[in-house]
């Protein structure tokens, strides 16, 4: 997985500048709704080829988080 280019896409997704996005960041501090939650799954799914659990990604808090359960 390109993170670099998952991170622009979800900085897209956040309504956040990329800058912004760190392991640390609070997903809540961004645009973080049911709608982004779908987009994210996208995301992962276009970029890593991977299906998540929409349960699982509503668990995430930060972006580490997502990171850590695409991985």
């Amino acid at each position: 997985m390109d993170t670099t280019a998952f991170l622009t896409d979800l900085a897209d997704t956040l309504e956040v500048e990329a800058s912004d996005l760190s392991n640390d960041f609070v997903l809540e501090q961004g645009n973080w709704n049911s709608l982004s939650l779908v987009a994210t799954m996208a995301l992962i799914d276009e970029h890593c080829d991977v299906t998540v659990d929409v349960l699982a990604l509503r668990k995430c808090v930060t972006v580490g988080d997502v990171l850590r359960l695409i991985e």
